[in-house]
């Protein structure tokens, strides 16, 4: 899966994906639905280490996300519901 560029699904190694779902080291992917490495992505689902996400659910390490639900690390989170890592909280 490392030549796939558009989409990756169930897939163990996708460092060149736009879209990833369920699969690993997405770290180029933009979107992350249940996988992981997901470094630039911006919308994260149920994913791993979502350090530039401006959504995350689900979601580990969302550092700069605004919106965090069951999430963690959402250090700069405007809405957190049921996360951790919150300003305020």
């Amino acid at each position: 899966c490392t030549s796939c560029t558009a989409g990756c699904t169930g897939c163990g190694n996708c460092p060149n994906a736009v879209t990833c779902t369920n699969s690993e080291n997405c770290v180029k992917a933009l979107t992350c639905t249940g996988s992981t490495n997901c470094n630039r992505a911006r919308t994260c689902t149920n994913s791993k280490d979502c350090f530039e996400a401006i959504t995350c659910t689900g979601s580990s390490n969302c550092y700069t996300a605004r919106t965090c639900t069951n999430s963690t690390n959402c250090y700069k989170a405007t809405t957190c519901t049921n996360s951790t890592g919150c300003p305020g909280h």
